[in-house]
Formats: C-alpha cells, structure tokens, sequence
C-alpha cells in the first residue's frame, strides 16, 4: 500500500476492519459450535504422525484466527487507526515501527497461510491415497 493514495489506502483500511471483525465473529461462533455440538471423529490418514499434525493444524488454525483478530484490534487502537478513520485523515495513523501488534499480527497472517497451504496439501494427498473425499465430512 506504499504507492497507493491516501484516499483509496483508507478504504482499503476499512474493508480490511471489516472483514477481520466478520472473521472474528465467525470464528468465535464456530469455536462456540466446535464444543457444543456433535462433530465427525478425527480424520485417520494411517499414519500416526499425520493424525497428530491433522488435529494440530485444526487447532492451530483457532488459535491463530484469534490471536490474529486480537492482534488487529490492539493495532487499530495503538495505532491510531480509529482516529484517522473517524477524521478520515491517513496522517494520524502512527509509525508501523511503534505499533507494537503490528508484527504480531503480520507473523500470525503468514503462519496462518502457510498452514492453509499445509491443509490443502494434505487434504489433496489424502483424496489421492485414500479415494476419500473429505469435503463430504463437513457438510
């Protein structure tokens, strides 16, 4: 966003707030379920290693979507992101080096699509090795 004006940078500010509060609230909804209601055994890939990493990524997904969702909020009041929005003023927003969450945040993003990637990987190898579709496990 370095090149972009400051104008579309706000919006692109706000449509980022918005969809990491929407992930938020899915996320705690989804929690919420994960516990309370009745859900498919854990996948068994034949490997005890794979089912290990299998319920590891599942959880480490929660984790992240939470401390990634917290991290933005405590970026966007350290900040001073609420300010510049309300005043519409890019300037007001702090320097990223005294945004303490910000880092926090930025690594969490990258853990988390490493693992999106890591997940889809496997979901692919076990519908290769398995002929299992575990798509149909979530429906």
């Amino acid at each position: 966003m370095e090149d972009i004006e400051p104008s579309e940078k706000m919006g692109l500010i706000k449509v980022h707030i918005i969809l990491g509060i929407i992930v938020l609230i899915l996320t705690i909804i989804r929690s919420w379920l994960f516990f309370k209601k009745e859900r498919p055994s854990d996948l068994k890939t034949g490997s005890k290693l794979n089912d290990k990493l299998v319920i590891l990524i599942h959880n480490l997904f929660y984790f992240l979507l939470l401390g990634i969702a917290f991290s933005g909020i405590g970026t966007m009041i350290i900040g001073g992101y609420k300010e510049a929005l309300q005043s519409n003023n890019f300037e007001l927003i702090k320097n990223h080096s005294e945004i303490t969450p910000l880092k926090p945040h930025g690594i969490m993003a990258v853990i988390m699509m490493i693992l999106l990637a890591l997940h889809i990987v496997g979901v692919i190898k076990h519908y290769i090795s398995k002929k299992e579709n575990t798509l149909k496990r979530i429906s």
